[in-house]
């Protein structure tokens, strides 16, 4: 890192489906290049009403409040460190609880179109004030991975059971987030590059970091050089 990055702020956001590596590449990302790491805000009783909101497929105001819930938590968060003089990494980002997840509930009538629009209305409230990331790293991974690394968190986090049905071959909800992280991709316009996600290890079977065998080093240095160097592009 050179001294004149090392004096600016510079805010990193990962993006990308359920099971994509989010939380993991935050962490490791937030490690190699001392940057604060700012962790998604998760409520398990809220998650897991809304879970069971979605899978009786029938509208419930509990989707909205959840989303709603996300974007507040994620918004002041990042409000917060822009205000601050700190580098930090954020493990989500606003965008994807409104143009992928909200979007995603529209479409199955699982929220009204009234409530939707609230929530890209506070949304970009949280824009004015902080502004885009000044780089969002979108991690692209294939349905089958997304599977595997969701399957094995379960095992090894009880606590993720809830999220047991995405395992089901015949449920699309993976697909059709795919589909829309895509869509919005496409559309985003803070700094932005996609990273695939398909071959790295994140984790060995018992959950732990990659460090040890220096599988993910390339990676991140690939992100240093990214966010130091203002090297974006659409596909990495």
């Amino acid at each position: 890192m050179n001294e004149e990055n090392s004096q600016k702020q510079i805010i990193v956001g990962f993006s990308g489906n359920i099971g994509a590596g989010k939380s993991k590449l935050s962490k490791l990302t937030a490690a190699f290049l001392d940057f604060e790491l700012i962790p998604e805000v998760v409520n398990e009783d809220i998650l897991n009403e809304y879970y069971a909101a979605i899978q009786r497929g029938t509208y419930n105001i509990i989707s909205y409040k959840t989303q709603l819930y996300f974007v507040q938590t994620r918004g002041a968060q990042l409000v917060a460190i822009r205000a601050s003089d700190r580098s930090a990494v954020l493990d989500r980002l606003m965008d994807e609880d409104i143009y992928v997840f909200s979007k995603n509930l529209v479409a199955r009538e699982l929220m009204k179109q009234e409530e939707y629009q609230h929530i890209i209305n506070t949304r970009d409230a949280n824009i004015e004030i902080a502004g885009y990331p000044d780089l969002t790293i979108y991690l692209r991974t294939s349905i089958p991975k997304l599977r595997e690394r969701i399957e094995k968190r379960i095992r090894l986090e009880p606590r993720r059971e809830n999220e047991r049905a995405l395992l089901d071959p015949h449920n699309s909800y993976l697909e059709d987030l795919n589909i829309l992280y895509e869509q919005w991709f496409e559309q985003y316009e803070g700094p932005k590059v996609a990273l695939e996600t398909d071959d790295l290890i994140l984790a060995d079977r018992l959950g732990r970091s990659p460090f040890s065998h220096g599988h993910i080093l390339p990676t991140l240095q690939r992100i240093e050089d990214m966010v130091m160097n203002e090297n974006y592009n659409k596909d990495s």
